[in-house]
């Protein structure tokens, strides 16, 4: 669903993509990019469950199929692809969940479209332009930013090395207190940190790790985005298997013999199952295990926070902005309040524009109504782009917080996480029996769609491994 940013400059003067950090990088899905060999892999009659149909789930069934798996896959929704899941009800592909590409180098993501033959979008630099609420000038500039970055991964890295409980709230505040940012007022300061942080990770300062950002690996290559949408890989993995929608899982039972789930359409009994429902799924409660599981998979579930992003589109009769423009920046009062806004290639055909709103800010809204979000939208619009621009013609709004099959976005490092233990501990399988793949888990590629494929296919050999 978004842009993994890692401290990552997106601002004017076309400033690479580079990450801060990559500390927890080398985690074990990375290494699980390769599909299973059909050639090789040895097949087996075991009857195996995956429960959810997002890209973690339909690559886990795929690969596993492939194998000589009986496999079966439940999912709540009346669609497949979760998280990544692309509308059409306007006739514009807006994508509701992930959104592009990150680095195509080396990327399992662009593999499966190049597979799929999926048509990706050329390269694109992010570049920008910036206002301020009260008609100021925006004066951060890239070299601002750098310096920002490199202040606060200092931080982070300090903070992951001791394995540290601090908020990284309590580390920037610290270091802005320190006078370690001369050449940021404040409200610039507070603009970077909800910007860069906050929406860049779906979750507020004060709930994340200060070890935040120097967890996961950098990416490689250019970004591109998917011009008909991120569905087009759901379906394509989705060719061949046996899937049950509308199938809300409530119960899990498990033991040395096998696994026994309870639906809203009934039981099902398996060898294996692999479970890839998001963290805010586990966080809820929603599904009952039994017995209950291990210690430390449920202090990863507490300390693997759910984050909430949430999209806007706007769709216009025409086009009043600079379409050479990828990122339109706006310092708000108070901070945070559709602070970005984007034009990709796709949408520009289409006159639409798409702000971010993330953490508690995006929680907030998805109790307002579409009708008041457009009001609030419009207002910063028309600061930024003049009083006469025109009614949008419609408005799609996301709730993933309120959404009961996702209960947020994407996952963040809670404060007294630990980055690779916990994320490992989420993913670890139990009794070899239950197995669990999702974003959520992957120690490298966390909170991307790279990190739900990755994290599928390792489930799909770890399955493999155990059966024979």
């Amino acid at each position: 669903m978004n842009k993994k940013l890692i401290l990552i400059t997106l601002v004017a003067l076309s400033i690479n993509l580079v990450s801060c950090g990559g500390g927890g990088g080398g985690g074990s899905d990375q290494a699980a990019s390769p599909a299973v060999n059909s050639t090789t892999a040895t097949p087996v009659a075991e009857k195996i469950i995956v429960v959810g149909a997002g890209l973690a789930g339909l690559t886990a069934a795929k690969d596993m199929k492939v194998a000589g798996f009986d496999v079966t896959v439940l999912e709540a929704r009346e669609h497949i692809g979760g998280r990544t899941y692309t509308d059409q009800s306007t006739g514009i592909p807006l994508e509701m969940g992930a959104h592009w590409i990150l680095g195509i180098n080396q990327s399992a993501t662009y593999e499966l479209a190049v597979e799929a033959g999926v048509a990706v979008s050329a390269p694109f630099t992010w570049n920008s332009q910036g206002w301020v609420f009260d008609g100021s000038p925006f004066t951060i500039t890239s070299e601002d930013i750098d310096l920002f970055n490199q202040e606060l991964a200092t931080g982070c890295q300090i903070n992951y090395q001791a394995q540290s409980s601090t908020s990284f709230e309590e580390m920037a505040e610290t270091k802005y207190e320190n006078g370690n940012f001369p050449y940021l007022n404040r409200r610039e300061f507070d603009y970077l940190i909800s910007t860069y942080i906050e929406i860049s990770y779906a979750g507020d300062v004060s709930l994340m790790s200060a070890s935040q950002c120097w967890e996961g690996s950098n990416y490689v290559g250019n970004d591109v985005t998917i011009p008909d949408g991120y569905s087009q890989l759901s379906s394509y993995l989705a060719q061949g298997l046996d899937i049950e929608l509308n199938t809300v899982v409530t119960a899990v039972t498990y033991d040395n013999q096998g696994v026994t789930i309870t639906t809203s359409k009934g039981v099902y009994s398996a060898d294996r199952a692999v479970m890839t429902v998001p963290i805010g799924v586990l966080r809820s409660g929603d599904i009952q295990f039994s017995p209950t599981l291990p210690q430390s998979k449920l202090d990863a579930i507490n300390l693997i926070g759910s984050g909430t992003i949430n999209k806007t589109y706007m769709i216009f009769p025409h086009t009043f902005w600079d379409t050479n423009t990828v990122l339109f920046q706006y310092m708000s009062d108070p901070k945070g309040h559709f602070s970005e806004w984007y034009s990709f290639d796709n949408l520009e055909t289409y006159s639409v524009l798409m702000a971010f709103n993330g953490g508690s800010e995006a929680i907030e809204m998805e109790s307002l109504t579409d009708e008041e979000i457009t009001a609030e939208a419009m207002t910063i619009l028309r600061t930024m782009f003049g009083a006469d621009i025109p009614e949008p013609v419609d408005v799609i709004q996301t709730r993933w917080n309120s959404d009961p099959f996702a209960k947020g976005a994407y996952s963040f490092l809670r404060a007294g996480a630990v980055a690779v233990r916990d994320r490992n501990n989420l993913g670890a399988n139990v009794l070899a029996r239950l197995f669990f793949a999702g974003e959520a888990t992957s120690v490298a590629n966390y909170a991307t769609s790279e990190g739900a494929i990755r994290s599928g296919r390792k489930a799909a050999i770890d399955v493999i491994n155990f059966a024979n």
